[in-house]
């Protein structure tokens, strides 16, 4: 989860710099209260997918992971929209996409990473 950390604390903050219009020290604090939020979000979210298709699915594929960033893309952008209110913002529909896309990018980079590591650290038996 240190690649999304790290991608959303970014992504967060330009977020809020663009759509949210506050202070840059008010940013910074909203964008790391952003980023916090939607860490915990998104692992909660993906250990429930993994649970559940664990429960529900016998198949050994990979098909499990695109709803499961969907989801997690979802949440970590509602607990982004609840941070926003405590800092008395209203949001648009058309920036709450933007903050689905940019927690779906930040969750792209990080499997892309975790992926690249898997295959340049392959299992020794």
């Amino acid at each position: 989860m240190t690649w999304f950390a790290v991608t959303n604390l970014i992504g967060s903050f330009l977020f809020v710099r663009k759509f949210a219009r506050l202070p840059v020290d008010i940013s910074i604090g909203a964008g790391i209260a952003m980023t916090v939020a939607s860490v915990a979000a998104c692992a909660i979210s993906l250990v429930a997918c993994v649970g559940v298709r664990l429960l529900f699915e016998s198949s050994e594929s990979v098909s499990w992971i695109i709803p499961a960033l969907l989801v997690s893309a979802l949440t970590g952008a509602l607990s982004g929209i609840g941070v926003l209110a405590a800092f008395r913002q209203k949001i648009a529909r058309s920036a709450f996409c933007w903050l689905i896309v940019v927690n779906l990018i930040c969750l792209g980079l990080t499997v892309y990473r975790t992926w690249t590591f898997i295959c340049a650290h392959p299992a020794v038996a």
